[in-house]
C-alpha cells in the first residue's frame, strides 16, 4: 500500500510546534517514518476495516515504538484537531436539523420557550471559501451561498461518477466473482477512464 508522507503531514508547516522540545534535538522524521511503518503494517490484497487496523497499529506502536506514535501525534495535532472540528460540525449540523417531538414542541410553544427549545438554523456553520473559512448561515453572503452550492454540485458529480463506475463493474460480475476474476488491471483502468474522464 502506498502512503505518502505528504498525505500524513500536518496541515500547516507554519504552526508553532517545537519538535526538538518534544522529541529531543536529534528528533526523527516521525511523520515520514509513521507513513512508512503504516504502509508496511496494512495488508495488500485483502479486505480490512480501517478503524480496526488503526486500533491494531496504535496498539502495535504503543508496544514497540511509543516514541514514534507520540512524535507523529504531536506533529499531526493540527490536522487531528481540524478533523475533529469537522466531525463536530457535522454532528452539530445533524442536531440542528432534527425535529422535536410534537408534544415537546407544543409544550415549549405554550410556555413561550420556543427559542430555548429549537436551535436557530442560522447558527449552522458552512465552509465558505477555499481556505475553509466557516460562517454561521445567518452571516453568509450571496457569494458564500454560491460557494457552498458549488461544493454540493461537485460532490454530486463525483458521487454520480463513482456510482456509475461501480454499477458498470457490478454488471460484469456474477455472484461470488471478484473484480480481479473478471477484469484485468488495464481493462479496469480503461473502464474507469471511460466513465470518470
Amino acid at each position: 500500500m502506498d502512503i505518502s508522507a505528504t498525505a500524513l503531514a500536518p496541515i500547516s508547516a507554519s504552526t508553532d510546534l517545537d519538535l526538538d522540545e518534544w522529541c529531543g534535538p536529534e528528533s526523527r522524521d516521525h511523520v515520514s517514518e509513521f507513513g512508512d511503518r503504516l504502509a508496511e503494517f496494512l495488508p495488500d490484497g485483502e479486505a480490512w476495516i480501517p478503524a480496526i487496523k488503526a486500533a491494531d497499529f496504535v496498539a502495535h506502536l504503543r508496544a514497540v515504538d511509543p516514541d514514534l506514535l507520540n512524535g507523529f501525534l504531536h506533529a499531526s495535532a493540527p490536522a487531528i484537531v481540524t478533523a475533529q472540528i469537522g466531525t463536530w460540525r457535522r454532528h452539530d449540523r445533524g442536531i440542528s436539523t432534527r425535529r422535536a417531538g410534537a408534544v415537546d414542541f407544543e409544550l415549549a410553544v405554550s410556555n413561550g420557550e420556543i427559542e430555548s427549545f429549537v436551535r436557530s438554523p442560522f447558527a449552522e456553520r458552512f465552509s465558505v471559501n477555499a481556505e475553509n473559512l466557516t460562517k454561521p448561515i445567518g452571516l453568509m453572503t450571496k457569494a458564500d451561498h454560491i460557494f457552498v452550492a458549488d461544493r454540493y454540485r461537485r460532490d454530486e458529480r463525483a458521487a454520480g461518477l463513482g456510482r456509475a463506475f461501480h454499477e458498470a463493474i457490478a454488471k460484469r460480475l456474477r455472484s461470488g466473482q471478484t473484480t480481479a476474476d473478471v477484469l484485468s488491471v488495464s481493462a479496469y483502468c480503461a473502464l474507469r477512464e471511460s466513465i470518470t474522464a
